[in-house]
């Protein structure tokens, strides 16, 4: 893959030609419930926050599994309805998952946002298995398992940002790991909040 030369900010754009009017998104992911690792985070944000678009509020998170618009009845590629939903429900459930924990890592990049890097555990790859069995993932070919820093204000050169975040001293955190969400946000606004809509209590 050749390396961009400059990030894609935020922009105040509709996203109509993604969204086509549907306005639910939905996820899966794991929240960040530890105050040491959210303090941590929001550290970094504010260190490296000349990098962000403003009014990030979305609550601190690990994605696991992006099932993509949650309609009621299935058109396009990157839909999912309501027994795709239940499916995937009753398969973590039957899990019976056991708690376990995740460790963080360096900074990263994708083209459009700074992360925390999370190290890979294999109880991600099982979940995002199950999840799969059900729906294909409208996600990038290859998971990075991460914790979104913020979005990008401008274009800044590529470089300029790595060299930016690698500036950055980090700190390899452990991040219990206690339940999974669903959740959906509204597409038309890329940088709000996760409504959750169902919880999944590991043992």
């Amino acid at each position: 893959m050749t390396t961009p030369t400059a990030v894609s900010p935020l922009t105040t754009a509709d996203y109509q030609k993604w969204h086509k009017g549907r306005r639910h998104y939905g996820v899966w992911y794991i929240p960040i419930d530890d105050d040491k690792v959210v303090a941590y985070c929001q550290s970094l944000r504010d260190e490296l926050g000349e990098l962000f678009a403003d009014n990030y509020r979305r609550q601190w998170h690990i994605t696991l599994f992006v099932n993509g618009f949650y309609v009621d009845n299935r058109q396009y590629d990157d839909d999912f309805d309501e027994c795709i939903l239940t499916n995937q429900i009753n398969d973590l459930q039957n899990l019976q998952l056991s708690r376990f924990h995740l460790t963080t890592q360096n900074l990263g990049s994708f083209i459009n946002c700074a992360y925390v890097g999370v190290k890979m555990h294999p109880a991600l790859m099982q979940i995002r298995q199950h999840l799969g069995n059900h729906h294909q993932e409208i996600a990038p070919l290859t998971y990075t398992p991460h914790i979104t820093l913020g979005l990008y204000r401008h274009a800044f050169d590529y470089d300029a940002v790595i060299n930016r975040l690698n500036s950055v001293a980090t700190t390899a955190l452990d991040i219990p790991v206690n339940r999974l969400m669903f959740a959906t946000f509204d597409a038309t606004d890329l940088q709000g909040k996760l409504y959750n809509q169902h919880e999944i209590r590991l043992k």
